[in-house]
């Protein structure tokens, strides 16, 4: 993964070209960059490790390089062309036995790798770069969805009835694009796949594969209004209010018994947050308390809120790790590994159950996510509430 391109090599090192882009766009936003630069300078982890924590478990894509014979090295194996030596023969023979699988670029002794050389040199063997298949890929499927404004695609097709009623069912829908195949089963299957062909040739509609999204935790048709806040609750959620509206650095530690409202403060200040255009972040010390904060949280935000922890599977990590990325979802809830949740204008951070060990993360990239919480909201002027601080120490050194 490129992370800079202003900086120059250290003296004698010579940079490797890129062979191709793999996204259209990063696949870790800037600000996700600079945090992992961070981790990997205070906790002394491999960046490339810290970068690989970041990114959802099975989305990475091996690449490895090999050696694979040319057309021109088929024809010598083949004895056509000029004579060749014993030696070169044999390793054309070596690498056409691996067949599609290559010879590995890697490993090789010097005398191998002359050889090689000078293959390379006569046409006869070229440098491939193979890659895996990604294990975990969120599934796809086809939406339409109109491309101009409904009136004037009925005007257009007014004399054409099965045109008009695909125009009509995309404009009467609450969702923004309607899959393909149940568009076709409405309306008449072949004839109106037929009649959306001729819709999308005439630019009045657009075919494009969207991600399937599965919901993690259920989200209720009605979502729940906000609770009157006593005396105490109120003081406290406009003290914090203020701080996530003026964008200013605070951390704030929220005092109350078991049971006294402190996540309707949560869900109040956080509602203020995402009126002025920023984002939430909220995490839990254990999975299994996990669904249960989220589920509060989804009937008051409904899909606006994405989980993150490793109870997931895989699937079901990315998709919503996408979703917080493409900014559908604006609210992570999950464990420590939700510091790397994609939120753009991160404005709110609730650490709930501060002092407790299990934020640490001691296998792998090793990091406390308190500490990646502070200095994650430092220059990014958010506030930072707690419940039941650390004993070990009430300020980051960050």
């Amino acid at each position: 993964m490129v992370v800079r391109s202003d900086a120059s090599p250290p003296a004698g090192v010579v940079p490797v070209a890129l062979s191709e882009v793999l996204d259209d766009e990063p696949a870790l936003s800037a600000e996700l960059v600079e945090l992992c630069a961070w981790i990997a300078d205070y906790y002394e982890a491999p960046p490339g490790e810290v970068i690989r924590a970041a990114l959802p478990a099975g989305s990475g894509v091996a690449a490895r390089g090999v050696v694979a014979l040319t057309a021109a090295g088929r024809a010598a194996l083949d004895g056509e062309g000029a004579a060749m030596q014993p030696r070169q023969r044999a390793l054309l023979a070596r690498i056409a036995a691996l067949g599609a699988r290559g010879l590995p670029a890697g490993g090789l002794t010097a005398a191998v790798k002359r050889q090689l050389d000078e293959l390379r040199a006569q046409g006869m063997v070229e440098d491939v770069e193979q890659r895996a298949t990604a294990r975990t890929r969120l599934r796809r499927e086809r939406v339409v969805q109109l491309a101009v404004d409904a009136g004037a695609a009925c005007a257009a097709v007014a004399r054409a009835p099965r045109r008009l009623a695909v125009v009509e069912r995309l404009a009467s829908g609450e969702a923004v694009a309607v899959a393909s195949g149940v568009l076709a089963s409405e309306l008449g299957g072949a004839r109106a796949t037929g009649a959306l062909r001729a819709l999308q040739a005439r630019g009045l509609v657009r075919v494009e594969q969207l991600e399937r999204y599965r919901r993690v935790v259920s989200a209720p048709s009605v979502l729940e209004p906000a609770l009157a806040a006593n005396a105490a609750q109120q003081r406290s959620i406009e003290a914090i209010g203020a701080a996530a509206v003026g964008r200013t650095f605070e951390t704030f530690l929220l005092h109350g018994v078991t049971g006294s409202g402190k996540t309707e403060v949560y869900l109040r200040v956080i509602a203020t947050a995402l009126a002025a255009g920023r984002t939430a972040l909220v995490l839990v010390p254990e999975i299994s308390l996990t669904p249960q904060l989220a589920a509060r949280f989804r009937a008051r935000f409904g899909d606006l809120v994405a989980i993150l922890h490793s109870g997931l599977s895989e699937t079901a990590r990315l998709g919503e790790w996408s979703r917080l990325r493409r900014g559908d979802a604006r609210i992570a809830v999950g464990a420590r590994s939700a510091v790397f949740a994609p939120l753009a204008g991160l404005g709110v951070i609730v650490v709930d159950e501060e002092h407790d060990g299990s934020f640490k993360q001691d296998e792998g990239v090793r990091y406390h996510a308190r500490d990646r919480c502070a200095c994650w909201a430092r220059p990014r002027r958010a506030w930072r509430a707690r419940r039941t601080p650390s004993a070990a120490r009430t300020e980051s050194s960050c």
